[in-house]
């Protein structure tokens, strides 16, 4: 496939964006061993970052792969990923096998690209399910499918409009997170009027969740429970966001100061969980500092576990792509269970409509 991504179009720093674009479609692939952890891990995990793609195995960190990731997600042959490069955001894929080795000179196909006025408008998480790897374009304001076996985007859905019946097609309600379970779709948006929205898209039709906070990140639902990062809390200086279930705070640790930036969540209820951390600080400073992993064991806080590779957490899935595991052998919660666990925690939806679905030309 031949880039979008012209470097004579642009000015220098987005030739050198240009430059590490087409360096990541060539895939060269590295495994370069990094800083080891104090602490054995359970399960093996793959963390993407401002700095790059990174494998944690035991107590090994490796980096993978050179690019600005965002989203991770597997299929059973390949595995995807979205990344920012200055003005554009790009989803591309590549051979799953590929990349659990690790090898050299792999070839990544770029499937979608779109130029983005910000970093805030980038592409943001992705998650496969049968057969669709669905995309949180925060630019469009929308969630994208892409159907693995025709390699063709094959639908786009708007879950807000404006009084016209039109799409909202700029960063406005942010979304950045999505899932699929059963026969739904699940999705945060970072701003709903004071705070942030939690949805749920079923034959159609959107039922959104009011949260008081603005700036959720990440959305995931097991056999038990429903997860996602409330990620800056109420943003005070002393005060950090918090993993939220349908319990609510899922550990007093998140009540500490300073406090965490939560994004990122992969393991398991009954073993292994972590939650990822961003450096917190201003904007201007966002990459200047350490990320970190919060480790849980059976819902008990461990220990916080600083990464000086990388400053940004994003992304966090297990090496066999799944991000939180369910564990009864049931499969994820229906969507009737679900919707009343989030009415008991959130309360009644806030807007219930039909979703618009935009014709791909």
């Amino acid at each position: 496939m031949k880039s979008k991504y012209h470097p004579w179009k642009r000015g220098f720093s987005e030739f050198k964006n240009c430059h590490r674009f087409n360096r990541l479609l060539r895939g060269s692939l590295a495994s370069k061993p990094l800083s080891t952890l104090p602490v054995q891990l359970q399960n093996s995990y793959y963390v993407t970052t401002d700095k790059g793609m990174f494998f944690l195995e035991g107590g090994r960190v490796t980096k993978i792969l050179e690019a600005h990731l965002y989203g991770i997600a597997f299929s059973e042959t390949s595995y995807y990923l979205s990344a920012y490069f200055g003005k554009v955001s790009t989803v591309v894929r590549g051979n799953l096998e590929d990349l659990r080795k690790a090898r050299a000179g792999v070839s990544i196909e770029e499937i979608y690209t779109t130029d983005v006025a910000s970093t805030n408008s980038r592409i943001h998480q992705i998650f496969f399910s049968n057969g669709t790897l669905y995309i949180a374009d925060s630019g469009r304001n929308t969630i994208l499918e892409y159907d693995e076996t025709s390699g063709e985007l094959t639908n786009e859905t708007a879950p807000f409009f404006d009084l016209f019946g039109s799409p909202v097609h700029y960063d406005n309600n942010h979304i950045n997170s999505v899932a699929a379970y059963h026969d739904y779709v699940v999705f945060c948006a970072y701003r709903a009027g004071s705070g942030s929205l939690i949805g749920v898209i079923k034959d159609g039709k959107v039922a959104g969740f009011h949260y008081k906070n603005a700036g959720v990140h990440d959305i995931f639902v097991s056999d038990q429970d429903f997860f996602f990062g409330d990620t800056f809390g109420k943003g005070l200086p002393d005060r950090g966001g918090a993993l939220i279930h349908s319990g609510g705070l899922y550990s007093d640790v998140f009540s500490r100061s300073p406090g965490w930036v939560v994004r990122g969540i992969a393991g398991s209820l009954d073993g292994e969980l972590l939650v990822g951390h961003s450096h917190k600080g201003e904007r201007r400073k966002r990459f200047k500092g350490n990320g970190a992993l919060l480790v849980f064991e059976k819902g008990e806080f461990k220990q916080e576990l600083v990464m000086p590779d990388w400053a940004q957490t994003y992304q966090i899935m297990q090496a066999d792509g799944v991000f939180v595991r369910c564990t009864d052998g049931k499969g994820p919660l229906g969507y009737d269970a679900l919707i009343q666990k989030l009415r008991t925690l959130l309360g009644e939806p806030v807007c219930e409509h039909d979703v618009l679905i935009i014709p791909k030309k």
